[in-house]
């Protein structure tokens, strides 16, 4: 997962091109070795075996697979034993076949989010430290296998890990009227396939509680985190736009006009799911994660 920009409505995802394999998988693995082989499964069934016995969230990972395989490879996953299986996945250090699979370097190197994948002649191997690492490993051999409708799979050993914890996108599509709940679903959807884990909605008016906290549990599914960012408050915008056109250039003037704002503002009562203006964290959260990136070019996977 090697090359993901963000700045504020531009991402820039560099594709990675496996041209000995013909897959393409987005964003760039840190990692990968085509093989010479190739797996040939002989039907249209593929036999799975998670290590650990499965959780929601592995059970919800291995269904996406599921649901796009039948769709668009007519392949069909059955339960199999860990033996004989032709995808043995989960948690590494609890299954030895599984960990043998893989080089210890690259298992002390992929932390909590990385995977490692290793596709030989026999099996398919996918192992991670977390479920989220499962989850992400899972998106990416849902790429890997796209192209191979003939069910003719080139080997291939891979591993990834993200550069940094927190890989967001930030969509003001909601304060322009798009459709709320369904919309910001489709984009959990969209944008977790790519190893996104944080989303970041700017919302006019405010979104119910109830309706966050569906959302939150959603997202949860994907590995994935959302911020809601209130439009700006009506009290502190204002205060702004009279306090520059009274005191400017005192820029400590203004900063103590901000203030103000700020401290009527929270007399409204501001959510704790929410950034907001009117809560002082909110610039701290966007001069230490977003600065650096616009404006610094940074790799954000």
């Amino acid at each position: 997962m090697n090359r993901v920009l963000i700045s504020g409505v531009l991402m820039l995802a560099v594709s990675f091109n496996l041209a000995a394999a013909g897959a393409e998988i987005v964003p760039a693995p840190q990692k990968w070795e085509p093989g010479t082989e190739t797996l040939e499964l002989e039907t249209t069934d593929l036999s799975y075996y998670f290590v650990e016995k499965p959780n929601p969230n592995n059970i919800f990972a291995l269904n996406q697979l599921i649901i796009f395989w039948e769709a668009n490879q007519a392949l069909r996953l059955t339960p199999g034993t860990r033996g004989k299986a032709d995808l043995l996945v989960g948690k590494l250090g609890i299954f030895d076949k599984l960990d043998e699979a893989f080089r210890q370097e690259d298992i002390d190197q992929i932390g909590e989010e990385g995977y490692i994948i290793s596709v030989t002649a026999d099996r398919i191997f996918v192992g991670a430290h977390t479920d989220a690492g499962v989850f992400y490993g899972i998106q990416t051999l849902r790429q890997y296998m796209m192209p191979y409708r003939d069910r003719k799979i080139p080997t291939l050993y891979l591993a990834d890990w993200p550069d940094f914890k927190l890989r967001a996108w930030q969509d003001d599509a909601l304060s322009k009227g798009a459709p709320e709940t369904d919309y910001i679903k489709d984009q959990i959807k969209k944008f977790a396939q790519f190893k996104l884990n944080g989303l970041v909605f700017e919302t006019n008016p405010v979104l119910p509680k109830n309706v966050i906290d569906e959302l939150n549990r959603f997202a949860g599914l994907y590995h994935v985190k959302l911020f809601f960012n209130e439009k700006p408050a009506g009290e502190l915008q204002e205060a702004v736009i009279q306090a520059k056109d009274r005191i400017w250039p005192d820029l400590r003037g203004l900063n103590y006009e901000i203030k103000d704002a700020v401290a009527k503002a929270k007399e409204s009562g501001a959510a704790q799911f929410l950034l907001r203006t009117s809560d002082e964290n909110y610039f701290g959260f966007f001069e230490s994660f977003y600065l650096p990136v616009i404006w610094g070019g940074v790799n954000l996977w």
